[in-house]
């Protein structure tokens, strides 16, 4: 039965050379076992169209022509996963670095940056993302050069401070660019505290996005602190400023007093995510000379 099974699968491959009495008993072991294997190998080959014979090494060429082939055939599958792969991140990477511009181009409209401004801006963060770094959007202004960051607190600070009454009537524009040239970018997220009413005000800030609310606690809450019953508090929106006590503790300060901090009126707490400019004590301290 096994033998009438091989003849009529040896029939159907279109053997050239078929035995003349049917049998396979004169073939020895090792060539039915080739004739054998290149019946089998269509079914997973893609060398079914070759034609062999009953000869041992015309079987070998026909088993390894298809193996060959199979073997191609894999080969410019991988490739062609690889390249669509590659195609695929390429487009997603493009996506993000132009999604990554146009929140650039928002938030220079949202500062109201001129537009002699906005082109090096650009230019520095596609320099970066050329260079395949980091980008921390929520903290975008520390990823330029410090020149244009120096340019930017000129532009979006330097209006707030002339504001201020006492250095107004300083009417010093060299100390307003050097405070200008010391404020540092600072962040804060929703809900946290920056000052604490009764506690040393350490910093004057510079709100550029977000608000803050400032008031006083209630007698019996001195932890958490929550907003008075009577009107005394306030919201500091954008481009306004809060702590201009420190600047009149540095400018009009007493002899006795050349140690001591103000102390914060006001607890101060942000209301949504708050990006500002600070101008610390220490830095203060440095800029402006004691008054004696």
């Amino acid at each position: 039965m096994c033998q009438e099974f091989f003849e009529s699968t040896y029939h159907g491959r279109n053997i050239s050379k078929v035995p003349e009495n049917g049998s396979l008993k004169e073939y020895g072991l090792l060539k039915l076992h080739s004739i054998f294997f290149y019946i089998s190998l269509p079914a997973i080959s893609l060398g079914s169209n070759l034609q062999t014979s009953t000869y041992f090494w015309e079987n070998c060429f026909a088993v390894f022509i298809s193996i060959y082939g199979l073997l191609l055939f894999l080969y410019f599958i991988g490739n062609a996963q690889t390249f669509m792969q590659m195609a695929t991140e390429k487009a997603a990477n493009k996506a993000k670095k132009l999604e990554k511009i146009e929140k650039i181009e928002s938030w220079m409209a949202r500062n109201h940056l001129p537009a002699n401004m906005k082109e090096p801006i650009i230019n520095c963060i596609r320099q970066r993302l050329k260079e395949n770094k980091d980008l921390d959007m929520d903290k975008l202004i520390s990823h330029l050069s410090k020149d244009l960051i120096t340019e930017i607190k000129h532009h979006l600070c330097l209006p707030l401070l002339k504001k201020v009454p006492i250095l107004e009537n300083q009417g010093d524009q060299n100390l307003l660019e050097r405070i200008c040239e010391s404020l540092k970018p600072k962040y804060y997220c929703e809900d946290s505290y920056i000052l604490r009413e009764g506690e040393p005000l350490t910093v004057m800030l510079f709100i550029m996005q977000g608000s803050v609310w400032c008031f006083k606690t209630s007698n019996d809450e001195n932890v958490e602190g929550t907003i008075s019953d009577g009107v005394d508090h306030q919201s500091i929106e954008k481009f306004e400023l809060y702590g201009e006590e420190l600047l009149e503790w540095r400018l009009n300060h007493y002899p006795s007093h050349k140690k001591s901090l103000p102390t914060s009126t006001k607890t101060v707490k942000t209301h949504s995510k708050v990006e500002a400019f600070a101008l610390t004590a220490n830095d203060l301290k440095h800029l402006v000379p004691m008054h004696t």
